[in-house]
């Protein structure tokens, strides 16, 4: 007989930097990237009721980058989070990643996030970046190389598809 899942149960959600970054810009001109970021206001709003927030170091190293002012509105949002530890087995998944061309060689950061994710056993990772990460012509790729490595790949997608989620 199969248990019940916990209401109270949460999933874990791994915030990549893209997420943080469409939080505090300023509005876009650009349509997509303007729907994208009030949908994302919209999940950052209802997503801690729902899911188990957290992110890594990597997303602060980012995070910090470009404009002081902006970096420390992205790593107020951050410190909301629940920082996971670092691993030592990211080089060598990362690596394996980009050895597989899942992700080009100069998506070694990507291949981080994607690797630290899969290593701590987190269900989803929320990102904007569909050019290497939620990029669904080479998720079958990701996903072969973290299964084969012994991981269950994190399902990759934007905090619109995880506000769809019910």
């Amino acid at each position: 007989m199969n248990k019940p899942i916990d209401p109270a149960f949460k999933p874990k959600v791994y915030v990549e930097t893209s997420v943080v970054s469409y939080l505090t810009a300023r509005a876009s001109n650009d349509p997509v990237v303007h729907a994208h970021q009030l949908l994302t206001h919209e999940w950052w709003n209802t997503a801690p009721a729902r899911y188990d927030l957290c992110t890594s170091a990597l997303v602060y190293d980012e995070a910090e980058q470009g404009s002081p002012v902006m970096a420390a509105k992205r790593l107020a949002l951050l410190n909301q989070l629940q920082s996971i530890s670092p691993s030592p087995l990211i080089a060598d998944v990362s690596r394996a990643l980009i050895r597989a061309a899942a992700l080009p060689d100069k998506a070694v950061r990507d291949a981080e996030h994607i690797a630290l994710a899969a290593i701590h056993n987190i269900p989803y990772l929320a990102t904007w970046n569909f050019k290497h990460i939620a990029n669904p012509v080479t998720s079958a790729r990701i996903d072969s190389v973290l299964r084969l490595m012994g991981y269950t790949p994190s399902v990759l997608c934007s905090p619109e598809l995880l506000l769809s989620i019910e």
